[in-house]
């Protein structure tokens, strides 16, 4: 079984992305500040935080077009991955008959 966890990589990036990231680029405040630029930064960095465009699209697209199988991995607050659940997944969800197991080393 192939397992293939950034798509992001070889995707291009979308015109309207492209636009939302030079106007943030372009934002004043560091998002840990508590002066005025500094929550408006940390409003505009949680918001984005709430939308997976980056990643939803990729896997509508790919379910219209290739018919595959979408398993979606645990995370904690900070964005990291689960490295536990990721492993499970895998070896769940793996070839019938392939030994094939994902070793995961922390």
């Amino acid at each position: 079984m192939s397992v293939f966890l950034d798509h992001a990589s070889t995707t291009a990036l979308r015109p309207c992305a492209k636009v939302a990231l030079i106007d943030a680029l372009e934002m004043l405040g560091n998002p840990s500040s508590v002066h005025c630029q500094g929550r408006s930064t940390r409003e505009l960095l949680e918001a984005s935080r709430t939308e997976h465009h980056a990643v939803i699209d990729p896997i509508q697209w790919l379910g219209k077009h290739q018919n595959p199988q979408v398993l979606f991995v645990e995370h904690f607050a900070n964005g990291m991955i689960d490295m536990d659940c990721l492993k499970a997944l895998v070896n769940q969800h793996g070839q019938k008959g392939s030994s094939n197991q994902l070793d995961v080393g922390k």
